[in-house]
């Protein structure tokens, strides 16, 4: 499927497996068209007038999203990047896309506004690593030098077909902040900030699904299970219908 007749852009020609759902039905994924090195300036340039235009309207900052098979995370992961030259091949070379990204909107916001968002494990849109563990070692160290705001990291795999420890070894390697995220319990979560594994986890399905969230944390509350069936649907079904407690 064509996006309005635009074919997606990524380091190399590879498509998603599987099918997309469309207004039409359930589609195959194209191929897309993988990026000229001299391309790249303009998507790195597209990141900065974000940057601009989140400043303008009134943002406290900006997250990157390096994570789950967007176009950063897909230059990262050498299952979807099969390029030579400056931005393949080698870590630093799959890094240097997200690395000039990083300089770019750190120098609207300063670094300090500025989060990175990564998924080291996650086989979602078809991605993959022959080394995750040592590719993200190497990338954390080297986001030392940017003073960010945090590094959000998503632990785990939406389909469980890689795995492994991530984050003891980010926490080793990276100095500032760290968020955790994916498959938290609230014990869990306060168990591993107390301990200094982390310093805040997010929630994300579970927040969806328990708009009080942090009061049932509190009290030690059942927990509404989320419907995957009403995600990224139209209307108001599986976004605001879910019960609050009744104390």
């Amino acid at each position: 499927m064509l996006n309005r007749g635009i074919q997606p852009i990524a380091p190399s020609s590879i498509a998603i497996t599987g099918e997309v759902r469309t207004p039409e039905g359930k589609e195959p994924y194209v191929v897309p068209r993988a990026l000229r090195d001299d391309e790249l300036p303009e998507i790195v340039a597209g990141f900065r007038k974000a940057a601009e235009n989140t400043q303008a309207a009134g943002f406290d900052g900006v997250e990157i999203h390096g994570a789950n098979g967007y176009l950063l995370d897909e230059f990262l992961r050498n299952g979807s990047n099969k390029r030579s030259g400056r931005y393949g091949g080698s870590f630093e070379s799959r890094a240097r896309l997200t690395m000039e990204v990083l300089e770019s909107v750190s120098s609207v916001w300063g670094g300090n506004r500025v989060g990175l968002r990564i998924s080291p494990l996650n086989s979602y849109n078809s991605m993959v690593d022959s080394d995750p563990i040592g590719l993200f070692g190497w990338l954390v160290a080297r986001l030392n030098d940017f003073d960010l705001a945090y590094l959000h990291v998503m632990r785990g795999d939406f389909y469980r077909q890689q795995s492994g420890d991530v984050l003891t070894p980010i926490r080793q390697c990276y100095e500032g902040v760290l968020i955790g995220n994916m498959g938290y319990s609230g014990e869990e979560a306060a168990r591993d900030i107390a301990a200094g594994k982390l310093h805040a986890v997010a929630f994300g399905v579970s927040f969806l699904a328990n708009p009080d969230l942090p009061e049932r944390f509190k009290m030690n509350a059942a927990l509404n299970q989320p419907d995957p069936d009403t995600f990224y649907t139209f209307g108001p079904e599986g976004y605001i219908d879910y019960p609050a407690m009744t104390i």
